[in-house]
């Protein structure tokens, strides 16, 4: 069994000035390696401007995660994930105040079979601004996916996804949905 503590702080990240932020990541492996729970935990805050009189953004954030099955034929993968934003008003600026919470979860479930991987993924995902109708929205998402190859001479990807965006009143609903089927052939030499 392996537990794994990693803590990170940065004081400017990417091109960001002026923000701080600090990551603390927590592993676990367990049943010899067959699964893994791992939790991720996340505070950030920066200035919404370079005026010395500027509010902060904070943004913290969670993510927990568990894996069964490594190694094995079947695997499953769910994940879930929890951000808070909020910020005060910047009038300076025009600039409204911050006060929203985003939930995820996502479950993955994959089978191998001889030389071919099936996939399938649903996630669902929420926003709830607490200030503007219009930053509040639910996703809905499903995948289903196979790859391998069938015989010697023929690889084959295929994907299946749907998504559901439902922006509330002020956007209303979209739906897409994607099909893909990449064949790739190989052709001895001539």
């Amino acid at each position: 069994e392996r537990s794994m503590i990693v803590f990170k702080g940065n004081f400017t990240a990417g091109s960001v000035g002026n923000m701080l932020s600090a990551d603390l990541m927590l592993n676990r492996a367990f049943a010899g390696g067959k699964a893994a729970l791992s939790l991720m935990g996340r505070h950030g805050e920066s200035a919404v401007a370079a005026a010395s009189d500027a509010p902060k953004i904070k943004d913290d954030s969670a993510m927990l995660s568990l894996m069964l099955g490594g190694g094995s034929r079947v695997s499953l993968m769910l994940a879930g994930n929890g951000t808070f934003r909020s910020g005060e008003a910047y009038d300076s600026y025009g600039m409204p105040k911050t006060d929203s919470r985003s939930w995820s979860g996502s479950a993955t479930l994959t089978e191998t079979v001889a030389t071919l991987m099936f996939s399938q993924m649903a996630t669902y995902q929420t926003t709830d601004d607490r200030v503007s109708e219009y930053g509040s929205a639910k996703t809905y998402m499903g995948m289903l996916s196979a790859n391998g190859t069938i015989g010697p001479h023929v690889t084959l990807y295929v994907t299946a996804t749907g998504t559901r965006n439902d922006a509330g009143a002020a956007f209303g609903s979209t739906d897409m949905l994607m099909v893909s089927a990449q064949p790739t052939i190989r052709v001895q030499r001539l």
